[in-house]
């Protein structure tokens, strides 16, 4: 027997601001025919209760779970109901729901490692403000092993393409915690994963990997977060196996 689902994924961008980033994100999702892509930026209304993201945000529990991957930008988590927190703990802990967590130079993911939602921040945000100079990306020994970061057709291609791509101009300040793994770094850790419950937690620590589009386009930026997008989202069949 096969038992096939024919829907498309469904992916929920939540961000403080029209970043170049989740822009392009959300472009790559929207017009790829697997997924289905919604989009909220908050509009900073002085009332968070009036605002885009409480306003827009899915309506019940079950809405939200049926979703199957979040991405999370630099926006405070005041700017949500406290039951919204409550439903996107559940959707990783517990529904099994894939989180990526975009960093900015604001800071406001950093208020997401205080309260209920801590659980879910894979990393130790540092109090470190020392100017940070354009760095590259690179894999770490563990990133090389991920088929979602693989952008060339062999593995060594792929670990010596990372660092020829444009740099990256900022990055957070930050260390793994237990039982996250480093993938790539920029000077320090940059991107990190870890499990969460039965679901799964990518942190970025930029938001400028949108500069690899230079000169080449969607050569590597859309299937860098298509690949992540398919790997963190929760497994879409009740078994996956080749």
């Amino acid at each position: 027997a096969i038992h096939l689902l024919d829907k498309k994924r469904k992916v929920l961008i939540l961000d403080g601001r029209p970043r170049w980033e989740t822009r392009y994100i959300h472009s790559h999702f929207d017009r790829d025919e697997r997924w289905q892509a919604t989009l909220i930026f908050d509009d900073m209304a002085d009332n968070a209760a009036s605002g885009s993201l409480q306003r827009d945000f899915p309506k019940t529990r079950d809405d939200l779970l049926s979703y199957d991957l979040v991405i999370l930008g630099d926006v405070a988590v005041s700017r949500f109901k406290a039951e919204h927190l409550d439903w996107l703990v559940e959707f990783v802990e517990k529904r099994g729901g894939g989180l990526i967590m975009i960093d900015g130079q604001r800071g406001k993911l950093r208020e997401w490692s205080i309260g209920k939602t801590a659980s879910l921040i894979p990393v130790k945000f540092n109090t470190s403000t020392a100017k940070l100079t354009p760095a590259a990306l690179e894999l770490t020994t563990d990133g090389q092993r991920y088929d979602a970061l693989r952008l060339s057709d062999s593995p060594s291609a792929n670990t010596a393409l990372w660092p020829t791509l444009p740099k990256v101009n900022w990055h957070s300040t930050i260390e793994p915690l237990p039982g996250a793994v480093t993938l790539a770094k920029a000077q320090q850790p940059t991107l990190v994963f870890r499990q969460v419950g039965a679901g799964a937690v990518l942190y970025l620590g930029t938001d400028e990997l949108w500069r690899w589009r230079f000169q080449v386009a969607d050569l590597y930026h859309q299937p860098l977060w298509v690949q992540l997008g398919a790997w963190i989202a929760a497994p879409p069949f009740q078994i996956d196996q080749k």
